[in-house]
């Protein structure tokens, strides 16, 4: 996996934070912890054995496919081989180079896409992880916790020239369904491991090649509790030529991007057709009692 050495920027529980993948390397992680759920929940164990979802059209790839795969604890991103990740007849991704989903039954759900990206949730099978060698260096039984999943979401990188500067009119192409990964103070044993509904909005405007403005807003709703996180990067971001991830080093401004009790990793995808993507995954905490649901969304502005 070649990650692309740049800064990510990462909002979380009311501080600047930031996370660094360098070349070589299979990813970071998240500066809040996430505790898995080991089955302790009283409710019922959803029905995750069976694929849902489908797609309008297979993903184009050109020379920035990328792809952001986030397990339950960490993510990687970067240029995805399409040749080492070929999509399945449903849409579906199941294999990114060194990550894969395995078993004698294997499920995805939230599957979309078209042409311009594709997405999902690994939700049944053993998620494994390997080593640039090929020996497995970790890996995760997916239904042993009722909360366990991992999510990614392919794309290809916003191509400098590529879209027409000014505002874009964002709308909602996909979520995969947020779940559980934290319960915060721990009081409830029941929270749902699903979040019942998720809405986005989304703002883009190119001010020239490589500068932009933009906000994400995801309101994320358990059927007990409701928050709106919302993410914007201070007056702009930068985001380097064909790399497609959001920098700000120099250009965030803290006391300005932290609206809510939200996490965000945000990058810029470019559709065939001059679209703008924003594929952001996001934790989004609730309550003050801190149970936070993480997801990913895709918005196409154009």
């Amino acid at each position: 996996m070649t990650l692309v050495n740049k800064t990510l920027v990462s909002i979380a529980m009311g501080l600047a934070l930031t996370a660094c993948g360098g070349s070589g390397s299979d990813g970071g992680s998240w500066s809040a912890p996430q505790m898995p759920n080991t089955g302790s929940n009283s409710q019922e164990q959803t029905d995750r054995s069976n694929s849902s979802g489908t797609v309008t059209a297979a993903f184009v790839p050109t020379a920035t496919a990328s792809m952001m795969l986030i397990p339950f604890n960490g993510f990687t991103l970067g240029k995805m081989d399409a040749n080492r990740a070929a999509q399945n007849t449903d849409g579906s991704y199941t294999k990114f180079e060194n990550y894969e989903l395995t078993g004698d039954k294997i499920a995805v759900k939230d599957i979309a896409g078209n042409q311009n990206f594709a997405i999902g949730r690994w939700s049944y099978g053993t998620a494994k992880q390997y080593k640039s060698d090929g020996t497995l260096s970790s890996q995760d039984v997916l239904q042993k916790s009722q909360n366990l999943y991992w999510t990614y979401a392919v794309y290809n990188a916003y191509t400098q020239g590529a879209t027409s500067v000014g505002k874009k009119t964002c709308e909602v192409s996909a979520f995969t369904k947020p779940y559980l990964t934290n319960w915060g103070d721990g009081s409830s044993s029941t929270l749902p491991n699903l979040a019942t509904s998720t809405a986005g909005t989304a703002e883009f405007e190119l001010l020239a090649d490589g500068k932009a403005t933009f906000k994400i807003s995801i309101t994320t709703t358990n059927g007990r509790s409701t928050n709106t996180a919302t993410y914007s990067p201070g007056q702009k971001a930068d985001f380097a030529t064909n790399s497609g991830i959001i920098t700000g080093a120099t250009t965030i401004d803290p006391t300005s991007s932290i609206n809510s009790n939200g996490q965000f990793l945000v990058q810029v995808g470019q559709g065939l057709n001059k679209e703008v993507l924003l594929i952001a995954s996001y934790t989004n905490q609730l309550s003050a009692k801190g149970e936070r649901y993480s997801g990913q969304a895709i918005f196409t502005c154009k």
